[in-house]
């Protein structure tokens, strides 16, 4: 799916649910930010897959359910443009997407103040795409796990900072991502584990 289309498709979302928020509070926050690569070992052939550092960018959406204090539901989209090295294979290189889809929840505090630190925990899924004609897409099990900081000066403008972690599961003999000469991937029940870094504009509807 393209970014305009998945950016698109999340802001009508937004704009669906916001008129229907009456006193609840719903937050779009598109972010940019920079995601460090991470790696995997093939248990069956010994090879090191690394990813490379990157930008990435994506969109947050959250919506107030006011559980336990001041808790929200936490639906974000993160896509990174990456490459990754292969040791000890015919093409040592490869360039693909990663996109997290994720839902979960954040629990933050001072939610009257402009200053409001949180927390946020999610599951989902990562979405491994190779930029190679030969080479099929896959996706897995993944989960992040996360903080960070709101600075909301007026009640619908404000600015989020976050550091989260995510681990994406490759589980199984079948490969993650596999082509015409075989499977590139052979794992069986490794993580791989990625940190991203992001600055977003949250834009808020609804009563804080």
């Amino acid at each position: 799916m393209s970014r305009p289309t998945v950016c698109g498709l999340l802001i009508i979302l937004a704009m669906t649910i916001a008129p229907a928020a009456d006193a609840q509070q719903v937050e779009l926050t598109p972010h940019i930010g920079y995601k460090l690569g991470g790696g995997l070992t093939d248990f069956y052939t010994g090879r090191d897959y690394d990813f490379d550092d990157s930008e990435s960018y994506g969109l947050t959406l959250n919506y107030t359910l006011g559980l336990m204090g001041d808790t929200q539901l936490d639906l974000s989209w993160s896509r990174q443009d990456t490459s990754m090295e292969v040791t000890g294979f015919e093409r040592d290189t490869f360039d693909l997407t990663i996109d997290h889809w994720q839902i979960g929840g954040l629990r933050q505090w001072n939610e009257d103040e402009p200053l409001r630190p949180f927390v946020v925990g999610s599951i989902g899924a990562a979405h491994f795409s190779p930029d190679e004609a030969d080479l099929s897409s896959a996706t897995r099990f993944a989960f992040g796990l996360g903080g960070g900081v709101k600075i909301l000066p007026s009640d619908h403008v404000g600015i989020r900072l976050q550091g989260k972690l995510y681990g994406a599961y490759a589980s199984g003999g079948g490969g993650l991502i596999c082509g015409g000469a075989g499977c590139t991937f052979g794992f069986s029940g490794n993580f791989m584990w990625q940190a991203e870094f992001s600055a977003g504009l949250i834009i808020a509807f609804g009563d804080s």
